[in-house]
C-alpha cells in the first residue's frame, strides 16, 4: 500500500482557494475517506501548522476526524537522524544559500520533518510546492523546495492533484 505524509499547503490551499466547505463537500468527504484508510498520514509538525493557527472550519474539519494517523517526529531517533542529515545536506550543499539553512531551522517549518519522516517510512509526499528547475551553484537558493530536497533523498513528491487522480475523486 502506497502511503502519503500530507503538506499544510495541500490542505490549505484547497480550503481557501478550491473546494470551500460551502460547496466543496464532496471534495472533503474522500480526502476524510483517505485519511480514515491510512493512505494520507499526518507528521505532528504538519499536524500542529494546521490546528494552531486558527480555529476555523478546516481545523475543526481535521479535528474531528476518527482514526487520524500522526507521526510524532521528535519521538523517533531514526527520523531525527535523517533530519539532521537533511540540514546537513542544505548547509553543505552548493545549491542553497546560508539563509535556506535558517529558514528550514525554525520550529514552525514542517518540510525537514515531513521529508525526514517520508524517508524513514519510505512514503510519498502530497505538495503543491513545486521543484525549483534551475538549481545551481552559480545561483544558489534561499528557499530549498520540499521537491528539490525530497529527490535529492530519493522521496517522491506529487501534486493533491495527482493524489486526487490516483484515489479516483469525483466532484
Amino acid at each position: 500500500m502506497n502511503c502519503y505524509l500530507i503538506d499544510t499547503n495541500s490542505l490549505i490551499t484547497p480550503y481557501r482557494s478550491y473546494y470551500s466547505f460551502d460547496f466543496g463537500n464532496t471534495f472533503w468527504n474522500q480526502l476524510k475517506d483517505s485519511i480514515r484508510n491510512k493512505k494520507i498520514v499526518f507528521t505532528h509538525s504538519v499536524y500542529d501548522e494546521i490546528v494552531e493557527k486558527s480555529e476555523d472550519i478546516l481545523t475543526v474539519w481535521l479535528k474531528n476526524i476518527d482514526d487520524l494517523k500522526i507521526i510524532t517526529e521528535f519521538n523517533n531517533p531514526n527520523i531525527m537522524r535523517n533530519y539532521q542529515d537533511i540540514m546537513q545536506y542544505i548547509q553543505e550543499s552548493s545549491l542553497y544559500k546560508e539563509t535556506a539553512l535558517t529558514k528550514w531551522a525554525g520550529d514552525s517549518i514542517a518540510d525537514a520533518l515531513l521529508i525526514a519522516t517520508a524517508i524513514q517510512f519510505q512514503y510519498s509526499i502530497i505538495t503543491f510546492e513545486r521543484p525549483t528547475g534551475n538549481l545551481s551553484p552559480k545561483q544558489p537558493s534561499k528557499n530549498p523546495k520540499i521537491p528539490d530536497v525530497a529527490t535529492h533523498f530519493g522521496v517522491q513528491c506529487i501534486s493533491l492533484f495527482d493524489f486526487m487522480h490516483e484515489m479516483k475523486f469525483k466532484l
